[in-house]
């Protein structure tokens, strides 16, 4: 639409934002098709119920499948530790540093050349087991997979616009592989207007945009960005769809969802007002607390 829109209009200007938790979910989906008959879903069938399995692996149930994900991922990597050799007196000395609970942030960056090490051996290692076979490979493609949406899930926490474009990048080709065409298409569009924006936004916006602020953030805590269609799903859609909203019992005619929105502005204003006058703060909620 924007693009088919006049030079001169103001539509043309603007510049869409992809809502990255349906593009998480649609990658998580590419996942699962990419891993089918792997015996991916019987080995999550021992974490969850195996009706539950399969939303996980087609991405609908997000939080089970980030974290049935993430549990696997762990599983690989202790399986390649296992292969590894590394120096006792260097891994016992990290170990000391994380399980001290009184690490700093300074010890943290004066380790980083040890850990980059540890990484550096643990990618060769995980190199060299892609080239054992296909199943071998398969499984290392998967744990690279997962630390891709980890990256991105990182990158939203935190605010970093280098590594959101670089997690989106890797993406794209399992978009294809998996059969998500549209969501293919979509990213490749969306990375490319991500990275002319350097030119089309003045240096001050697009500098706030790199530092940050191209994530919403519901509250001042570190790490706790959000994307900007989850947040919808929380306030606006979690409002439709509960006790008072449209979906349960009201009608879905035009001036019915007319009136609905309109009082919106009025409700929330009179429900900020007990939330002041009671001294309780519904800043946080329950929903995708994985993400």
């Amino acid at each position: 639409m924007i693009a088919a829109s006049d030079a001169n209009s103001d539509l043309s200007k603007t510049v869409v934002k992809l809502g990255g938790f349906h593009m998480l979910m649609s990658f998580l989906g590419c996942i699962g098709y990419i891993m089918d008959g792997s015996g991916l879903k019987e080995a999550l069938s021992t974490i969850y119920a195996t009706n539950s399995v399969d939303k996980m692996l087609n991405g609908h149930a997000y939080a089970r499948s980030i974290r049935g994900h993430t549990l696997l991922r762990l599983a690989l990597s202790m399986k390649i530790f296992e292969e590894m050799k590394i120096e006792g007196c260097i891994l016992d000395e990290l170990i000391e540093q994380i399980t001290s609970r009184d690490v700093s942030y300074e010890d943290v960056e004066g380790c980083k050349s040890s850990s980059n090490s540890l990484i550096d051996q643990f990618q060769d290692k995980l190199n060299e087991l892609k080239a054992r076979g296909p199943t071998a490979q398969l499984w290392a493609q998967y744990f690279e997979m997962v630390s891709i949406a980890l990256d991105f899930i990182r990158a939203e926490r935190l605010g970093l616009f280098k590594e959101h474009l670089d997690a989106v990048r890797k993406m794209l080709p399992y978009f294809h592989a998996g059969g998500h065409f549209l969501y293919a298409k979509s990213a490749h569009l969306y990375l490319q207007d991500m990275i002319k924006l350097e030119e089309t936004m003045d240096e001050q916006s697009f500098q706030n945009f790199k530092n940050g602020f191209f994530t919403v953030k519901r509250t001042e805590k570190f790490n706790s960005g959000t994307w900007t269609d989850m947040v919808i799903e929380q306030s606006l859609m979690k409002s439709m769809k509960t006790e008072g909203g449209v979906s349960p019992g009201r009608s879905t005619q035009e001036s019915v969802l007319c009136k609905w929105l309109y009082a919106m502005y009025a409700t929330n204003t009179i429900c900020e007002e007990i939330e002041r006058f009671c001294n309780i703060s519904l800043d946080s909620v329950d929903q995708h607390v994985e993400c």
